[in-house]
């Protein structure tokens, strides 16, 4: 098994959010974690991600539905995340990655309410709002792939948080 993690330019993550897990066509997991923020807060998201990717794999989630989902998800207002919601199919396997995450925050001696502040407050807000304001995402989000004018989009969020 190889697992590639790499942390990325906003406009690398698919959906507008901190972190992204997929397979490519040789087989290898990859990981995006946002970069340019502590260095610490990426290796929890990378952590997050690699588990939630393979409870999701051991569930017989696929890749597709998750990232499909997030992508109609983050076209509304709600300010938790995607697989927060009980309507996501991968709730159970988020929330498990979850509760791994917050152990790790602990043993690294990071506070919980501050990590995830500095992302549903601060970060996370701007990439939702900024990257892909929620009348553009509709046009952009169909199907969970990424279509025409998304790229610009992306980028202009990512200026707006230089």
């Amino acid at each position: 098994m190889i697992i590639f993690i790499e942390t990325v330019k906003p406009e690398d993550i698919r959906n507008g959010d901190v972190g992204d897990w997929y397979e490519n066509e040789g087989g290898v997991k990859i990981i995006k974690v946002l970069g340019g923020i502590p260095e610490d807060y990426s290796f929890l998201i990378a952590l997050h991600e690699i588990l939630e990717q393979k409870y999701c794999e051991k569930a017989g989630i696929k890749e597709e539905d998750v990232t499909k989902f997030d992508a109609i998800y983050n076209t509304g207002s709600g300010s938790m995340e995607a697989g927060d919601s009980p309507k996501a199919p991968y709730h159970k396997q988020h929330q498990m990655a979850t509760v791994i995450e917050k152990l790790v925050c602990n043993a690294l001696r990071i506070n919980w309410n501050t990590y995830s502040e500095f992302f549903i407050k601060g970060l996370k807000s701007k990439l939702i709002k900024n990257i892909m304001p929620t009348k553009k995402i509709r046009k952009v989000a169909k199907g969970g792939k990424m279509v025409k004018g998304a790229k610009k989009v992306a980028k202009k969020g990512a200026k707006m948080m230089k």
